[in-house]
């Protein structure tokens, strides 16, 4: 949050996203997708729009509301890395790694330039927990570790490079996981892609 206003990286592509925001909330519309990719034929999901619309619209749409939101997600980041670090391996490991990443300039750099695919770094650690949980006990929590996986897509289509990993796991766990399981898994990713496909249905 340091001097947070002054090193803001406002550029075109944040401020289309806002005045997306924005043209929704005046218009009383919904929107089914979110902000664009570098292809004009395909959008990412609009999970990102519904989730800072409001907070957009309660700070009188002040680009500076991006900035405070992303720093307090990264904050959120931060304190998801030790917990689950720390459930992983011990105290002493999620200390030092939540230090590197506190202080990383990748780190800074994304807090800065207030993207929304920057809340990927969110609700990874929601996915990985649950992935790891489901292998444990016969696939019981795959149905949230796909959830999160398919909230992750609505933000940044990279997350998609997880599916492989996520599948040779799978695979190598296939004789304890029933398929029931996995059926929840899947119903789990898709369902943060039905506004995007009911834009595309209708």
């Amino acid at each position: 949050f340091f001097r947070l206003e002054e090193n803001l990286i406002f550029h075109g592509e944040l401020g289309h996203n806002y005045l997306a925001i924005k043209n929704f909330i005046e218009n009383n519309e919904v929107p089914l997708l979110g902000p664009p990719t570098s292809h004009p034929w395909l959008s990412f999901g609009p999970l990102f729009y519904w989730l800072f619309g409001p907070i957009l619209w309660l700070a009188g749409y002040n680009p500076l509301a991006g900035a405070y939101f992303m720093a307090l997600a990264s904050l959120v980041s931060l304190c998801l890395n030790f917990w689950l670090v720390r459930k992983l391996f011990d105290k002493k490991v999620a200390l030092i790694s939540s230090y590197l990443l506190a202080i990383s300039p990748l780190w800074l750099s994304f807090t800065r330039n207030a993207r929304f695919f920057f809340l990927v770094a969110v609700f990874v650690y929601p996915f990985l927990y649950f992935l790891f949980k489901s292998l444990k006990t016969g696939g019981k929590q795959l149905f949230w570790a796909g959830l999160f996986l398919g909230i992750m897509l609505n933000f940044h289509l990279a997350s998609i490079c997880l599916i492989p990993t996520v599948l040779v796991l799978l695979y190598i766990t296939r004789k304890t996981i029933e398929r029931k399981r996995l059926l929840e898994g899947i119903v789990g990713l898709f369902i943060p892609q039905i506004p995007f496909l009911v834009y595309n249905a209708i």
